[in-house]
């Protein structure tokens, strides 16, 4: 970073697993100071295949440094989750124990799930995308602000405009920080169904039973056919009820 100064005083990154190590290191560069900084992120909420780790992080800020416990940078872990209901939360560590059935850890950090703090049960649906359910959908979201549809990629947006009459119609990835009260995630699964079958293989209801997860290595680390899945697939969980076409 030659051309880097340190002109800043203090950096706070928020959603940091979708920064790049490159561009985290530019920001680095650019403190007066190199502990000034506060950096936020989950990588159960990676959405870009950029394979971030806090493992990479720490080895970031250690480079050309004494990595003794005095220059260290503390860590936080916060597991609990205020702004879902208990059943998305709930949908979404099932989500979780599968990537790490299939995939393992990404880190020591990001081996756990996520525990509710809010009381609203709320619900999760799975509804067969029958004519007159898509109707029925279409007619209590086309002139609503508080109901948006999500789908995988930004190719499968035209085939849920065309069941949908909603502005609110998002990729994954434009969906990122967006909070409504209802979601409806149209043909998240069924548009890419062989690859979600390539992941799930081999994974049994009796390995998604535990607790909570635990760290461990991917079973085979030379396998590296599904490491794209690992991260652009993320599942992505919100606020509220009713999967159209899973």
């Amino acid at each position: 970073m030659p051309l880097a100064e340190p002109v800043y005083d203090f950096a706070v990154i928020d959603e940091v697993q979708d920064l790049t190590r490159a561009q985290l290191a530019l920001i680095l560069a650019c403190l007066k100071h190199p502990d000034a900084f506060l950096l936020c992120g989950d990588t159960h909420q990676i959405v870009h295949p950029n394979f971030f780790s806090w493992a990479a992080v720490r080895a970031l800020f250690w480079e050309g440094r004494d990595a003794s416990p005095d220059t260290t940078q503390p860590v936080a872990l916060l597991r609990a989750n205020f702004r879902n209901t208990q059943a998305v939360t709930q949908l979404g560590n099932r989500l979780l124990k599968i990537k790490h059935a299939r995939f393992g850890s990404v880190d020591r950090e990001s081996s756990f799930l996520i525990e509710c703090a809010t009381r609203e049960i709320g619900t999760v649906q799975l509804l067969d995308a029958t004519s007159a359910t898509l109707r029925e959908i279409d007619a209590r979201t086309r002139t609503s602000a508080r109901h948006a549809v999500i789908v995988l990629r930004d190719e499968d947006k035209p085939a849920a405009k065309a069941q949908f009459h909603t502005p609110l119609v998002f990729s994954v990835h434009e969906a990122k920080g967006l909070e409504y009260p209802h979601v409806v995630l149209f043909d998240l699964v069924s548009s890419q169904r062989a690859a979600f079958a390539e992941i799930a293989e081999g994974i049994s209801e009796r390995g998604l039973n535990q607790d909570d997860l635990s760290f461990r290595r991917a079973r085979d680390k030379a396998d590296k056919s599904l490491e794209l899945y690992k991260f652009s697939s993320t599942p992505c969980t919100s606020r509220s009820r009713a999967p159209a076409r899973a």
